[in-house]
């Protein structure tokens, strides 16, 4: 047994997109599996500020959804010095009350923080109860200066182009430890035929047709209603299901609109579901935003990908890496997403392909070793 099995490890998150938490839950089931039965994830501004409530959850979605422009300038505003410390003196405000009060109370050996907007709260409580805490950068190959500036904390990130990028912007080595892209194991052990075809017929659909899926995360796939009106008048014979997650409005005149088109091809629409798993395993191709979770679901399930939407600035850098090694393509507008699923149905040589650029892709898992890492880092910094 773990000598350090009685460790108490704290986990931070923020809930700006579900990307942060399904990473979060992903390093909790993590360190469960390896033992650590005493783990706890934790928003530290959400439960005592209204106003922080507010700008991270709905302000978040409104700027970049909605907005996207807006969403650009800040995060391009944290790849400078003077935005970067504007970020982290805010998230001081918001989080230092929270932070104060989950260590004093739960007394937490270390901290996982996945995160960079409260680091200096962090920060502060790591020095007063001189705690061990690692930094779990979430923007997988181009991170701004806000992950690691202001703190000498260990950085775990999600690459090596990462890991080369911190480094040519002076960030020791020794603090860098780099890995694949973080996604629960499960999506490393696919389904059997006969498990997705006995889903798909339990949820309505033919096991013999193909399954096109459209998803986004938690908070849905922006464009989604305008992609949905091209794919559903294609001549294409194939399903098509949605997952819309919390975006309600979404969900309701996705509803709405497929009542028209139920009698020509199977469609399904979800609201926010637990069957995200079984629901990729079963799709022929899956459409989704450039999220790092749903791209790293995708490729462990080796899943043909098309990126129809992304966050300005932040999740280019994804977009390039997924077409760089030629795992997925592209789709900046709704009429090419419909044209991509069209030549992938109609041409098997052309989808054969992709699916072979997928399965040579040496994609492992690396989350253990992540978390096992983790629970070496005994150095109380700051």
């Amino acid at each position: 047994m773990n000598k350090n099995i009685n460790e108490k490890i704290l986990i931070i998150y923020l809930p700006t997109g579900s990307g942060h938490l399904s990473n979060a839950k992903a390093l909790k089931a993590e360190f469960v599996r390896q033992g650590y039965s005493d783990v706890k994830l934790y928003d530290p501004i959400s439960p005592f500020s209204a106003l922080g409530k507010f700008l991270m959850g709905t302000g978040y979605m409104i700027a970049s959804q909605k907005i996207p422009m807006i969403w650009n300038l800040i995060y391009r505003g944290d790849e400078s010095r003077l935005g970067c410390c504007l970020t982290h003196l805010i998230g001081l405000v918001f989080s230092f009350y929270g932070m104060l009060k989950i260590c004093r109370e739960y007394k937490p050996t270390r901290i996982v923080c996945t995160h960079a907007i409260p680091v200096y709260a962090v920060k502060y409580c790591a020095k007063k109860y001189r705690i061990p805490v690692s930094i779990v950068i979430t923007d997988p190959f181009d991170p701004p200066r806000v992950w690691w500036d202001g703190h000498t904390f260990d950085l775990f990130c999600y690459s090596k182009e990462a890991g080369h990028w911190l480094e040519q912007h002076g960030v020791p080595a020794r603090r860098i430890h780099a890995y694949n892209l973080l996604v629960q194991g499960k999506y490393f052990t696919p389904m059997k035929q006969d498990q997705i075809a006995a889903f798909m017929f339990n949820e309505g659909f033919d096991p013999e047709k193909p399954l096109v899926l459209m998803v986004g995360g938690g908070d849905g796939l922006p464009k989604a209603i305008k992609i949905f009106r091209r794919l559903v008048i294609s001549k294409k014979d194939f399903q098509l299901a949605v997952i819309c997650g919390r975006d309600i409005d979404t969900y309701n005149i996705l509803t709405l609109l497929s009542i028209a088109y139920e009698k020509k091809r199977t469609i399904r629409i979800y609201g926010f579901v637990s069957t995200v798993y079984e629901l990729m395993n079963s799709a022929h191709i899956v459409i989704i935003k450039a999220g790092p979770s749903v791209i790293a679901e995708a490729l462990a399930l080796k899943k043909p990908m098309l990126i129809a939407s992304s966050l300005p600035g932040q999740e280019w850098p994804n977009i390039h890496w997924v077409t760089k090694h030629q795992l997925g393509f592209y789709c900046y507008k709704p009429s090419l997403v419909k044209k991509r699923v069209e030549e992938l149905l109609q041409d098997p040589i052309k989808y054969d392909r992709l699916k072979q650029k997928l399965k040579q892709y040496d994609f492992k898992n690396t989350l253990p070793t992540m978390a096992g890492d983790i629970l070496t880092i005994n150095r109380v910094m700051h």
